[in-house]
């Protein structure tokens, strides 16, 4: 249930930090191959999410309960409850197949050509007329 996401070009698995970094993102960069991937949130963390805001919520209920007001015990074991789902969030990650169909590579090759063309000798000089 738990795994880091896999690139769907190479099959490398991503580090711990690349994935906790590109959750946020839409696009990630393949460390290993280079190609540009589509990252998605996997469905199942909004169930563990509402799991772990319910046991927030009882939690908060039972310390105002138990001490008659806010608890600073509380308020830390909601944090913490908070913090543990912060820190599996990389393992709802997943890598797709990105829409552009170029590698990284040929991208690279791409723009090294568009340069040469540009700088090279087969600049196209436009003549102005005044």
């Amino acid at each position: 249930m738990f795994s880091l996401p896999i690139c769907p070009h190479c099959k490398e698995t991503a580090l711990y930090t690349e994935a906790f970094l590109s959750k946020n993102k839409k696009k990630y960069s393949c460390k290993n191959c280079g190609e540009i991937v589509s990252v998605t949130i996997k469905e199942s963390v909004f169930k563990f999410l509402w799991i772990i805001q319910l046991f927030a919520i009882l939690i908060f209920m039972a310390s105002i309960l138990f001490t008659g007001s806010v608890c600073l015990l509380g308020i830390i074991a909601i944090i913490f409850i908070f913090m543990i789902f912060y820190i599996f969030s990389p393992f709802f990650v997943t890598f797709s197949n990105s829409s552009s169909k170029k590698s990284g590579f040929a991208r690279r090759n791409v723009k090294r050509r568009l340069q040469k063309k540009e700088f090279g000798r087969d600049t196209e000089k436009e003549i102005y007329s005044n």
